[in-house]
């Protein structure tokens, strides 16, 4: 586009957007997405056909302050479920007459994933509780999705 021989940034449609990730999940190095804005969840579906095993999106509305406390809090349990991965795999992999084993790792990441965006969830929740009269960010809360990869289908 002019704005990238331009070098400025210009907002990627959500074909584009798609496009992109389709190419960066066939090379293996995307395995999830975190679109932390309102009304994601075409996009994020759009992601999952693209071949993004795991997308975080909203459904609704979400205000600013519940889109940080859930990002914040999924970052920080996903950056500590890693470290804890790490470590044991590199405990296994120097134990005696051991070989690594990196056949699981594309579900162990889906796991922690699944696991800090449940994380996440619940700090809106309790962010919401102490929130009562703001309506969005319950709705928000009620509203955020894990998309799931589809099931493969039989030919």
């Amino acid at each position: 586009s002019a704005d990238a021989q331009a070098g400025t940034l210009a907002p990627l449609s959500p074909l584009e957007l798609k496009e992109l990730c389709r190419i960066a999940a066939r090379g293996g190095v995307l395995g999830c997405v975190v679109l932390n804005a309102c009304h994601t969840r075409e996009t994020g579906e759009g992601l999952v056909e693209a071949g993004v095993e795991s997308v975080v999106c909203w459904e609704a509305e979400v205000q600013g302050a519940a889109a940080r406390v859930f990002a914040k809090a999924f970052y920080q349990r996903l950056a500590v479920l890693a470290a804890r991965q790490h470590q044991r795999q590199q405990q296994e992999d120097n134990g005696p007459h051991r070989q690594p084993q990196h056949g699981h790792a594309a579900s162990s990441a889906r796991s922690l994933y699944v696991e800090a965006f449940k994380y996440g969830r619940l700090h809106v929740e309790a962010w919401a509780a102490n929130n009562p009269g703001d309506e969005s960010a319950c709705r928000a809360y009620k509203g955020s999705e894990h998309v799931k990869p589809p099931k493969p289908r039989n030919k």
